[in-house]
């Protein structure tokens, strides 16, 4: 299966630019004011109960990563990472 990126070298510059200003257009979200740091702690437990016990796979560190950006930005952080990832 064929990606649907193109590599840089294949993009005029117009459309280059234009990606630019895309970027610049999309605002960059804020940290919630009080953040439930609950799932934060919840997982930091969980992981030191069960690191004798259970085999954390490759996937935790992303996880963890998931679950601290949703804590600090909210659940809609993903709408701007994957704007701007696009």
């Amino acid at each position: 299966m064929k990606s649907k990126n193109k590599s840089i070298e294949e993009l005029s510059t117009a459309a280059l630019e234009q990606e630019l200003e895309r970027r610049k257009k999309v605002v960059a979200p804020k940290p919630l004011k009080n953040p439930d740091y609950s799932p934060i702690y919840d997982l930091a437990v969980e992981y030191i109960t069960n690191l004798s016990t259970a085999k954390f796979d490759d996937g935790f560190e992303h996880w963890c990563y998931e679950i601290v950006m949703q804590t600090v930005y909210g659940p809609d952080i993903w709408k701007y990472i994957n704007s701007v990832k696009r």
